[in-house]
């Protein structure tokens, strides 16, 4: 486990004493202001918004480990306490949000997971591959898995050779910008940042020694806790990770949870279209 003396760090919108609170958690090599795109607009209906830096990211401590038990221990205290109305978490967020919640206080009514882990089949992959252009790695090591939430170690090594290429290089909000011509400059910002203050031997920690990245047998049960469940995928055509392939899977083994796409976006919602996070979070399910 990680080290006990860490120093907390998240980034907050809204007023502490709004009546509902959102928990936000970002994924691998960004950090906690990759939500400025989505906080505000929860804010202005009646939310206070905690997004956490995980450990090894942003602003917060770095450790010797960087266990997915680690990453929920840093941030438990900044949440623990509270009542949360919505839990949201993007990529490595998903398994992270997912340690989370049996922790919580209590249960939120609606728990969003945007493009959480899972799998690849082959032609999205080398999508990845050219979109990420990340280093070279043989095709044939990438398989897709049946289960609804899986990532395999050569997928996972794909997702970190791109973060530790963006970290190195530190690529520039101008870079960002040319590379995704749609996204917000203040995005670009941001986004920029992060790479730049994200820990490399934490990415690399985390893409090599991190386990489990199988994170079906955590989600919660059929109406667990009556917590509204929604997963909102990247566009296939994109570099989405969790793709038509898991949202079956989810369908015979979680049926009560609700899958969703967002068309066009890839696989960092968040920036292509963080209006429709916004939908997942707040509209009825019957709605989505």
């Amino acid at each position: 486990m990680a080290s006990k003396a860490h120093l907390c760090s998240a980034t907050t919108w809204g007023s502490p004493l709004a009546p509902k609170t959102a928990v936000l958690i970002h994924g691998l090599s960004s950090n906690s202001q990759c939500w400025v795109t989505v906080a505000p607009e929860l804010v202005k209906q009646g939310y206070y918004v905690i997004a956490p830096d995980l450990l090894g990211h942003g602003l917060a401590a770095r450790s010797n480990t960087y266990e997915r038990d680690d990453l929920v221990e840093d941030i438990l205290p900044q949440v623990s306490h509270r009542y949360i109305d919505l839990l949201i978490g993007h990529s490595l967020g998903g398994p992270v949000s997912l340690g989370l919640y049996p922790h919580l206080k209590t249960k939120p009514k609606r728990f969003v997971l945007v493009d959480p882990v899972s799998s690849h089949p082959l032609h999205l992959a080398m999508s990845l591959l050219t979109r990420r252009q990340s280093h070279s790695i043989s095709p044939h090591k990438l398989t897709p898995h049946p289960q609804a939430l899986e990532l395999s170690e050569s997928e996972i090594e794909v997702i970190m050779r791109s973060d530790l290429e963006n970290i190195k290089t530190r690529t520039s909000p101008q870079q960002f910008q040319e590379r995704f011509p749609s996204w917000d400059p203040v995005t670009c910002v941001v986004k920029s940042m992060a790479v730049a203050l994200a820990d490399a031997e934490a990415v690399e920690y985390i893409g090599t020694k991190y386990r489990p990245w199988s994170c079906t047998k955590d989600l919660p049960p059929a109406a667990s806790d009556g917590v509204e469940m929604v997963i909102i995928g990247a566009d296939p055509l994109k570099d989405a990770v969790f793709k038509p392939a898991q949202a079956d899977a989810l369908a015979r083994s979680h049926p009560d949870i609700k899958c969703i796409v967002a068309a066009g976006a890839g696989h960092s919602i968040q920036r292509d279209d963080p209006k429709s996070i916004v939908r997942a979070a707040l509209e009825p399910l019957e709605s989505l």
